[in-house]
């Protein structure tokens, strides 16, 4: 068998500067050993010359530059071409800003002068290959070199050996390639680059492959976790969370590596009934052949210099089953914050952090469904965080290329200030997520919540007081507004009540979704029947003998439009945006908040301008103009305090609470709205007494029109504003 290799070559530099007219020359080496070869050079992709012959190398000589090219080499054998390496050479132009000549202070790299905007390239340094990188910026001064993608030369040639090893090729043997991955990865005496670390999984993932058929050996076993465990140690972070940025890629990978190379070791130890314990600095693992499974990461006292952990896993399998425990320790901000919500609406979230550890379980035989549930305790977050959810890494979640975080099949049954106790109805990789405060610094959060809740609780019961006032009142007198306010009184202590007892209901997906619809539909129930309260009072100020009642058509229109924008809402959304994995109201990501703000600035909107009305018409009463100018002042702003809150233009401080440095409008809408009661207090019989004024002076108006009027609207005024 004849082999043939193509031409492999390398241009040097890859980059150069140089002023106006300058000369300037680039070598383009063969850097395999292909035979008989030539080299082609181009410019911009067109050919410049031939150059026969069967030397290593090629040197361009150029003369005279004017502009910035690209120059392109070629290695070309008898048979077919390599492949083409590209230098660019740039022109130095006085005009403009430039970076100075300079050697790094790094790896001792020297950096030629360079246009600003230009981003320069060299060869890593020895016993390294790749490209090290450094940017000139606008201002002239350049940028800190970039050795990202310079991998170390032992990685090279491990990655070499490996490679002959999976093609059958037994140059070495499997022990020895890891003693010295392990060796090169060790934390204490090397810092891994980005591609280096590339490197390292994909190795790690060829050797998974190498050993799935023969399984590995003790020293085998422990000397791959150990590199895992480098590669995930509390140095690598920075890289890591680079690698997260820029490719989308973080080390979950590690995760699966290792949990693919210890799944493929459990076929060995269901059939010899073995177990074994194995501790790094990183990942704790224990294999055993149980029917009852209790995985405690720190139950044999040597891991984690002896720190007591309440983190902990529990499985009873039922029939005796091979598993493989596998604890990752403080891993939380090198993997990737791709969650999907358990409405299967994929999101990416800064407000949700990810716990410092994960665990993973796995059976074999793997189960179909597991008959118990798996049982997983995880170690309590700092203060600042809240709306813990139990999770799972899902590799084929739709949509989310590599997987995602998600919390479908897993709920939180208990929390306490030590930690938080999942459940969950299937085996993978696990953690807590938890979503990080409004205000973790000020505490504002809470005492808003607490003003909520108390304000709530006082609300129903003065609603219930309300409601049985009026009740008494309808006796004597059956009023329109009466009706009104007992129709709000209902729908606001269904809204508080529900507000109480399920706005955190998160953990069951059903409930917090009724919660959620039913929380709209009596908010708007509530804003609706202020609408009519609104043109009640509109239409009593504005038309005093109009005394056909309104209620038989507007009461009803109350509570069926909120029903019908409800049920769209339902069926648009398909149920997404009713609930969300923090609390049970409407969703803001899919829009729908639009179908409760949308009508309620609308009411808004139209009882502001009844409230205009109303106290335009007050100041053109003859009791109030005879009043003093003090007098006038309060009657202003008691009127004002009656009319805003029952008409729910308080509200309005909604708009100004959406900032979360404007306290003082949060604090106002919240005591607002959660005491919006109507003052009707008063005594029975004062109540009686007025109300029964309002009708006989309305019955018994002199035929003189227009003191007829001006009467019927101080009446109205008092019965409605005083």
């Amino acid at each position: 068998m004849a082999v043939y290799v193509p031409a492999q070559v390398n241009v040097s530099p890859f980059t150069q500067t140089v002023k106006n007219g300058s000369n300037a020359s680039i070598s383009c080496i063969l850097i395999n050993n292909a035979e008989h070869v030539s080299f082609q050079w181009f410019k911009d992709g067109t050919l410049l010359k031939n150059e026969s012959g069967n030397g290593s190398i090629s040197i361009l000589d150029i003369t005279n530059i004017v502009q910035p090219a690209n120059y392109s080499c070629r290695g070309q054998t008898d048979r077919d071409s390599g492949n083409n390496a590209t230098a660019t050479i740039y022109v130095l132009n006085d005009k403009n800003q430039y970076c100075e000549k300079e050697i790094d202070n790094i790896r001792n790299i020297t950096w030629d002068a360079t246009n600003s905007g230009i981003v320069n390239r060299k060869p890593c340094q020895s016993g390294f290959k790749g490209v090290v990188t450094r940017y000139c910026k606008s201002n002239g001064s350049w940028e800190d070199p970039v050795y990202s993608q310079c991998v170390n030369d032992k990685l090279l040639n491990l990655t070499m050996q490996i490679d002959n090893l999976k093609d059958g090729f037994q140059v070495t043997n499997v022990s020895t390639v890891l003693t010295d991955l392990k060796t090169a990865t060790n934390p204490n005496a090397t810092v891994l680059v980005e591609a280096e670390l590339n490197v390292v999984v994909s190795m790690l993932d060829k050797l998974v492959s190498i050993k799935s058929s023969t399984g590995a050996n003790v020293s085998e076993f422990t000397d791959f976790l150990h590199i895992a465990s480098n590669i995930i140690d509390a140095g690598a972070a920075h890289t890591w969370i680079a690698l997260t940025t820029k490719e989308n890629k973080g080390a979950e990978t590690v995760m699966q590596t290792v949990e693919k190379f210890v799944f493929s070791d459990l076929n060995k130890t269901r059939k010899s009934n073995s177990s074994q314990t194995i501790h790094t600095d990183n990942i704790n693992i224990e294999i055993g052949f149980d029917s009852s499974i209790d995985f405690q990461p720190t139950r044999n006292g040597s891991f984690l210099n002896n720190k007591t952990l309440t983190t902990s896993l529990s499985l009873s399998a039922g029939n005796m089953s091979a598993y493989a425990a596998v604890f990752f320790r403080n891993v939380s901000n090198i993997l990737q914050k791709r969650i999907i919500s358990v409405r299967n609406n994929f999101i990416t979230t800064g407000h949700l952090d990810i716990g410092p550890d994960v665990m993973s379980l796995q059976l074999n035989p793997t189960p179909e469904k597991l008959t118990h549930p798996l049982q997983l305790i995880f170690e309590a977050f700092a203060s600042q965080y809240h709306t813990p959810l139990c999770s799972y890494w899902e590799l084929n979640a739709t949509g989310t290329g590599e997987g995602a975080w998600s919390s479908n099949n897993c709920h939180l049954v208990s929390r306490n200030y030590s930690g938080f106790v999942c459940e969950c109805n299937h085996l993978t990789n696990f953690a807590i997520l938890m979503t990080t405060q409004e205000f973790p610094e000020n505490g504002h959060s809470v005492q808003l919540s607490i003003i909520s809740a108390v304000g709530c609780a006082v609300s129903i019961a003065c609603l219930l007081l309300t409601i049985f006032r009026h009740l008494q009142v309808w006796r004597y007198v059956k009023s329109q507004k009466t009706c009104i306010i007992i129709n709000i009184c209902v729908a606001l202590i269904f809204s508080y009540g529900l507000f109480l007892a399920g706005v955190n209901r998160t953990e069951n997906k059903a409930v917090c979704t009724s919660i959620a619809a039913l929380l709209h539909y009596f908010y708007l129930t509530v804003f609706f029947l202020m609408l009519v309260e609104g043109i009640e009072i509109a239409v009593s100020v504005l038309f005093v003998f109009f005394n056909k009642s309104r209620l038989k058509l507007l009461l009803p229109l109350a509570w069926l439009i909120p029903a019908g924008i409800v049920g769209v809402s339902l069926g648009i959304s398909r149920l997404n945006g009713y609930g969300n994995d923090q609390n049970c109201w409407l969703t803001v990501r899919y829009g729908l908040i639009w179908a409760f703000v949308g009508p309620a600035a609308l009411i808004i909107l139209c009882n502001a301008v009844v409230i205009v009305v109303v106290i335009k018409k007050m100041f053109n009463t003859s009791a109030f103009m005879s009043k003093e100018q003090k007098d006038k002042a309060k009657t202003s702003l008691r009127s004002l305090g009656v009319l805003l809150p029952i008409t729910g233009v308080t509200w309005i401080l909604g708009i100004f609470s959406v900032n979360e440095d404007l306290y003082v409008f949060q604090y106002l809408f919240t005591i607002f709205n959660s005491l919006q009661i109507r003052a009707a207090m008063r005594e029975k019989q004062r109540r009686k007494q007025s109300l029964e004024t309002s009708t006989t002076n309305t019955r018994t108006a002199s035929n003189d029109e227009s003191r007829r009027r001006v009467k019927d609207i101080e009446v109205v005024m008092k019965a409605y504003i005083l």
